[in-house]
């Protein structure tokens, strides 16, 4: 190997201001600062070369890359010039937090303890709920430069065989410079990159990444990110909540079917209005109409218009709102919108009906459980305003047909996005939209062609 000399692994960290070097006469102890434990390489300092030599590394013609993955992974490299050989001792001690609460899916019943920015820790949260060798953790690295390291989790006896086979050769097809966000990770592994909709899902909860694990879906974790991706979803999948399955059955599927709700009212709502009272308003009873008519005398610009900028400026107050720090956030977000909104109506500008219509949209945008889905719905909501401010009632229905036909032309990983809706499967539809009881869950889902679907036996009960 040219170049393994002292001097050469010196080149190789140099400016690198926290790496350090420290020299005995017969060994070069290498170590990064931060990433290893100081205390563990002083008490080493005071051994004999027969400790040093423990553990040796085998080196290849990239002994740079694997020298630089040694000492940044917080390990004590050890050179010996004379024989031109090297040494490891591990003493990673890199900076990590304790399992916390998620930020982005609190509980109220659930486990508390969520995923954190260390690979190992996390795995171990889901080991700790999943303790069967069936559990399989295969790793990877990914990344020319940040040499990330990722775990994919899957029940071997439960998940999808062609499933994870696809998720690992789009793992290892990955080819980037530096593999920072589990976003990235995402969209390359993705069915289609530009999809509108979220075809991956991702918690930062291991109960509920143990739950899905234990329904046939496989889980990809990485280095550095607090969330783990969950693939294949479904529609139905993202309206579950990590809660759901610490209620009991007529609970968890009255709030199920009120998220199905709020997803179709964030969507639709602005623009059913802008095309019924545009033009269609002889289908709306006389004294509504009656009552939205004196209340638009005076405004200054025409029913989209207004309805889409109140729903624009709604939108403002909850971006500031995620922006602005956690203690003042959700404040800005509700005075304002409360301020303004009066003041508008004040100053006739806008009309309480428009107003009504924006501030039930947002509020049922806020029953989507995924973030990612939620802001998707705010997209194409006004897209659908604008459709059908030209169109009028046929625009409605066509801007309707294309998000169905859209969604039903999307794959998660071979699995249909609206199944079980779409291709129709009877068996699973009521456990999609409805919480069954614990004791009459006895088969997984079948529109995901596992390899076990039967979770509980018929004399279980």
């Amino acid at each position: 190997m040219d170049n393994l000399s002292e001097s050469g692994i010196r080149k190789l960290f140099e400016n690198c201001g926290d790496v350090m070097f420290e020299s005995n006469g017969s060994f070069l102890f290498v170590y990064c600062l931060g990433m290893s434990n100081q205390g563990q390489i002083n008490e080493l300092s005071t051994c004999g070369a027969h400790v040093w030599r423990q553990h040796p590394v085998a080196l290849t013609a990239k002994w740079e890359e694997e020298l630089a993955a040694c000492v940044f992974n917080g390990n004590l490299l050890l050179f010996e010039p004379e024989t031109a050989c090297c040494y490891v001792q591990h003493v990673a001690d890199p900076p990590q937090r304790n399992p916390e609460e998620s930020v982005t899916e609190t509980s109220t019943k659930g486990a508390r303890d969520g995923f954190t920015e260390s690979l190992q820790t996390n795995i171990a949260l889901i080991r700790k709920r999943l303790g069967t060798t069936t559990l399989k953790v295969e790793s990877f690295t990914i990344g020319v430069r940040s040499q990330t390291a990722i775990s994919l989790l899957y029940i071997q006896d439960i998940a999808n065989k062609a499933a994870v086979d696809e998720a690992r050769a789009r793992l290892r097809k990955i080819d980037i410079d530096a593999l920072i966000t589990s976003s990235q990770l995402e969209e390359a592994i993705s069915d289609r990159s530009l999809a509108v909709v979220p075809l991956i899902d991702n918690t930062g909860r291991p109960d509920f990444a143990a739950e899905y694990l234990v329904g046939g879906r496989f889980a990809i974790l990485l280095n550095g990110s607090p969330l783990a991706i969950i693939a294949p979803v479904t529609l139905t999948s993202l309206m579950k909540s990590p809660e759901d399955g610490y209620f009991r059955a007529v609970i968890g599927s009255f709030q199920r079917i009120m998220r199905l709700f709020g997803w179709h009212l964030a969507l639709f709502l602005p623009g059913f209005y802008i095309a019924l009272l545009g033009f269609n308003f002889e289908q709306v009873p006389l004294p509504l109409l009656a009552t939205i008519a004196t209340n638009r005398i005076g405004l200054p610009t025409s029913l989209p218009l207004e309805t889409i900028s109140v729903i624009v400026l709604f939108e403002l107050f909850k971006e500031a709102g995620m922006r602005l720090p956690k203690s003042v956030g959700p404040t800005v977000t509700v005075v304002g919108g409360i301020i303004v909104g009066d003041a508008a109506i004040r100053a006739g500008i806008t009309s309480p009906t428009v107003t009504v219509i924006a501030a039930t949209t947002v509020i049922a945008g806020y029953t989507l459980v995924n973030p990612t889905l939620s802001g998707v719905v705010s997209v194409i909501r006004i897209a659908i305003m604008i459709i059908c401010s030209i169109l009028g009632m046929f625009g409605f229905f066509l801007s309707a047909f294309f998000v169905v036909a859209y969604l039903s032309d999307l794959k998660s990983f071979g699995i249909p996005y609206l199944s079980p809706l779409s291709p129709p499967n009877w068996a699973d539809i009521a456990g999609a939209l409805l919480k069954k009881p614990a004791n009459r869950m006895k088969k997984r889902a079948q529109n995901l062609h596992l390899q076990d679907d039967t979770k509980m036996e018929d004399g279980a009960e």
